[in-house]
């Protein structure tokens, strides 16, 4: 296979420009971590996750921080390997803000306040 560059990935055979997938995953624990925190009155740490579907083989160089990757079939073994985290409790009540609609409205326009004009 040769050199591949740091910007880019080995994708089905071809050298790709490197997929956006661990920024993106980060991105997106950001926000959840913001919304849940709003409702739950309390910080609420999301951890990004990245499971890969399909049938080749992943291999990594370098894991990134901060970030689990694993294929699919693989991703409740390594999160059970993580251990246990939280009461279950806990999981039943952050279900519950995860699972309402209003928790992934944009709190900056529900504070929005519309004017009349004249």
């Amino acid at each position: 296979m040769g050199f591949i560059p740091l910007d880019s990935s080995y994708i089905n055979g071809e050298i790709n420009e490197r997929p956006k997938y661990v920024q993106e995953a980060r991105e997106n624990a950001r926000l959840a971590a913001t919304a849940l925190s709003r409702v739950a009155g309390i910080s609420v740490p999301v951890m990004p996750v990245l499971a890969f579907a399909g049938s080749g083989v992943i291999t990594f160089y370098g894991m990134p921080k901060g970030c689990i990757v694993s294929a699919y079939q693989e991703l409740g073994r390594v999160l059970n390997s993580r251990g246990e985290r939280l009461a279950a409790k806990t999981v039943r009540k952050l279900y519950a803000y995860a699972d309402h609609p209003g928790t992934w409205v944009n709190a900056a326009f529900d504070r929005y306040e519309w004017s009349k004009s004249d």
